[in-house]
C-alpha cells in the first residue's frame, strides 16, 4: 500500500499528485467523479508529441459542457506506486477553452481500476493505495 500525504487549505483545493509521464513530472488532480484521465494537449506537445500521434477521439461532458477530446497512447504512466506502459488518456487544448489552471490535468478512475484500493482520509490528510 502506497501513503502519500496531500495539504488543502481551504474547501476549494485539489488534491494533486505528482505524476511522472514518459520521465517527466507533472501534476495531476485527483478526480473521482472523472471516469478518465485527461491532461492539457500544451504538456503533451511540451513532451514532445503532436497531432500525429492522436488514436481516436472521444465526446465527454465536463462542467463546461460537451468537448471533442484527443486520445493519445503515452509510452509510460505512473503515481501512487502504479505504473502503467501504453496508456491511453484524454487531451484537450485548456488555453483554447480558456481554462488556465495550476494543475496539468485530472487523474480519473481509469487508472485506479481495475483491482485498485483508494483510501481518502481528510482529517489526515492522507491517501492509501494499494493495487
Amino acid at each position: 500500500m502506497n501513503k502519500f500525504s496531500f495539504s488543502l487549505s481551504s474547501d476549494e483545493d485539489l488534491i494533486l499528485l505528482p505524476v511522472v509521464l514518459d520521465g517527466y513530472e507533472v501534476q495531476l488532480a485527483l478526480d473521482t467523479a472523472a471516469t478518465q484521465t485527461i491532461i492539457d494537449f500544451n504538456v503533451l506537445l511540451m513532451l514532445g508529441y503532436s497531432e500525429a500521434d492522436v488514436s481516436g477521439s472521444h465526446t465527454m461532458e465536463t462542467a463546461a459542457g460537451y468537448l471533442e477530446a484527443q486520445v493519445f497512447r503515452v509510452s509510460k504512466l505512473s503515481v501512487l506506486g502504479k505504473r502503467f506502459e501504453n496508456f491511453d488518456l484524454l487531451s484537450y487544448d485548456f488555453l483554447k477553452i480558456g481554462l488556465l489552471s495550476s494543475y496539468d490535468g485530472v487523474l480519473g478512475l481509469d487508472f485506479f481500476r481495475p483491482g485498485g484500493r483508494l483510501t481518502i482520509d481528510f482529517d489526515t490528510q492522507t491517501l492509501w493505495f494499494s493495487h
